[in-house]
């Protein structure tokens, strides 16, 4: 993707010492404290991030969906966005991100599927179906 800007640097620098602090915390009252921290820098974040994002030219995104508590694949999204947080907001906003984590590959756009593919979850045997992905030996 993108190379980081000065924004993104700083903002990691915050999630670090955050989460060394976290790590470091003894007591019940110095974890509900970063608790309410970590929920602020999440909002903060999320606010910055959508910022740039949508000052980008948007872009179609191949979005891979996993839940992490079971490596399962919970499927493919083709969405449009800015980057990969407003191409997720996008795809909740359309029904078809199913949470989890999520992979996104930027999509040459010649190499945008079809509009039936776009927009909607997509399952590994619809992504072959579709000469998306090879088939699986």
């Amino acid at each position: 993707m993108d190379e980081p800007t000065e924004q993104d640097l700083a903002r990691w620098a915050k999630w670090e010492n955050l989460r060394t602090r976290e790590s470091e915390a003894v007591t019940d009252e110095e974890r509900e404290a970063l608790a309410i921290e970590r929920e602020e820098l999440t909002t903060e974040s999320m606010k910055e991030v959508m910022q740039q994002d949508m000052a980008q030219e948007p872009r179609w995104l191949w979005l891979s969906f996993r839940d992490v508590d079971t490596n399962t694949n919970l499927g493919v999204a083709i969405v449009e966005g800015g980057g990969v947080v407003e191409a997720a907001l996008n795809a909740r906003l359309r029904g078809c991100n199913p949470g989890g984590e999520v992979l996104p590959y930027p999509l040459d756009p010649d190499r945008v599927p079809a509009e039936e593919y776009r927009n909607r979850l997509l399952s590994g045997e619809e992504l072959e179906a579709a000469g998306l992905v090879e088939a699986s030996a």
